[in-house]
């Protein structure tokens, strides 16, 4: 029941981007036919350089969790991971990555390491909605919030408070469940704080050069939108039964936007909702299409006889 009403609402969202695109097509449409391809391929780049740092906290998460990763396998698993979200039901992301591991007790890993990445996700994205504080010049704010954010991030990642919070809820709910998952290693905090500085300033970076790129927005004008983004990203975060939060980010976000500023036109806003969306599904595949023919190029050359 469960899964069908994730789809139902996946084709609510899906049919709600559709309705925004048709909407504003003309706006859509003559944004994109002056798009800077250099910087929005740049942008691209950026982004995917920052997912590739999260496969690295990734791979030492499942090794805090007792399944050591090697870099190239922790790769897949990630990015593979970023695609099954768009499939109705949580659970696909981990059943994906469940079967590119052949490891006893690394079910329950996987889980914990998802859940404690999505926290990492959270602590970054709740920076990056503060953003509008340096367009106004509260430097002070935003340096105490990114302090906070990463104390948070650093304390979530090193501990295994959220993994037994987990396990106490699967045993309430399956009592004669059997779950197995070791527990040994903690990972370096200053690992952590690089980790979180990195993938913070490759997402703002890759978001200030989307704007620019095809809107021709600059900085100052970029961060209002970038930090309605930001809330957006959370609250479609919250909303754990929609795939994606597709179709809640985008109306979320033109609502935000509209409140703050109601003399902003419909048009730019949903051309911005649309156009990010885009955007986002557009490093997931990306970066999972990269991982795959690379994965395939490397065992390719492996398996070439030496001449």
């Amino acid at each position: 029941m469960n899964t069908i009403l994730k789809s139902v609402l996946l084709s609510i969202g899906v049919l709600f981007l559709l309705y925004l695109f048709f909407q504003s097509r003309h706006d859509i449409l003559f944004h994109l036919g002056r798009t800077n391809l250099a910087f929005l391929a740049l942008s691209l780049i950026v982004a995917l350089a920052g997912n590739g740092v999260q496969s690295l906290l990734f791979r030492d998460l499942m090794k805090k969790y007792g399944v050591p990763l090697d870099g190239s396998r922790a790769l897949r698993l990630f990015f593979y991971g970023q695609i099954a979200k768009y499939i109705p039901g949580r659970v696909w992301s981990v059943i994906m990555q469940r079967m590119l591991i052949d490891r006893g007790g690394s079910l329950m890993a996987l889980v914990h390491a998802n859940i404690d990445q999505m926290i990492f996700s959270i602590c970054i994205m709740s920076l990056i909605s503060l953003n509008f504080l340096a367009a106004a010049g509260e430097v002070t704010l935003l340096f105490g919030g990114t302090l906070v954010a990463a104390g948070m991030a650093v304390a979530m990642m090193k501990s295994r408070t959220m993994a037994r919070v987990t396990r106490r809820m699967i045993r309430h709910f399956r009592a004669h469940e059997t779950i197995a998952c070791q527990e040994y290693g903690f990972i370096d905090g200053g690992r952590i704080t690089s980790y979180f500085v990195v993938n913070l300033i490759s997402a703002l970076a890759a978001y200030y050069l989307l704007f620019y790129a095809v809107f021709g927005l600059g900085l100052r004008e970029s961060a209002f939108y970038i930090s309605c983004l930001g809330l957006a990203w959370l609250v479609g975060a919250i909303t754990l039964v929609v795939p994606a939060g597709i179709g809640v980010r985008e109306g979320v976000f033109i609502a935000l936007a509209r409140y703050a500023e109601s003399e902003l036109q419909t048009e730019l806003l949903v051309s911005i909702a649309v156009i990010v969306r885009c955007w986002v599904i557009l490093q997931d595949l990306g970066g999972a299409a990269l991982i795959y023919f690379l994965t395939a190029w490397k065992s390719g050359c492996s398996s070439t006889p030496a001449s």
